[in-house]
């Protein structure tokens, strides 16, 4: 399962959109995908599956390979800037 962490604070003009973690201190610029992954998981944690379809909507699905590919640099990316917690369950 993969979550969001707590604490997070969102500014985002247009599809332009600021992370503040109040777990790390830090800042961060995010794509519009990353942006609409990272929300999706406030509202719910979900299975890296569930991840893998919403990532379809933006990627469409002829682009598999490549969205999947995206998805999985995109959670170790956030994992490693605090932004996402992951488990194995």
């Amino acid at each position: 399962m993969v979550k969001a962490s707590s604490g997070l604070l969102w500014r985002c003009w247009g599809e332009e959109c600021l992370v503040y973690s109040d777990l790390t201190g830090a800042t961060h610029l995010l794509s519009p995908c990353a942006a609409q992954l990272l929300k999706s998981l406030e509202l719910q944690s979900q299975t890296v599956c569930q991840l893998q379809n919403f990532v379809l909507d933006f990627f469409g699905d002829s682009r598999i390979e490549e969205a999947s590919a995206w998805l999985d640099e995109s959670l170790r990316q956030l994992q490693r800037l605090g932004l996402v917690d992951m488990s194995q369950s």
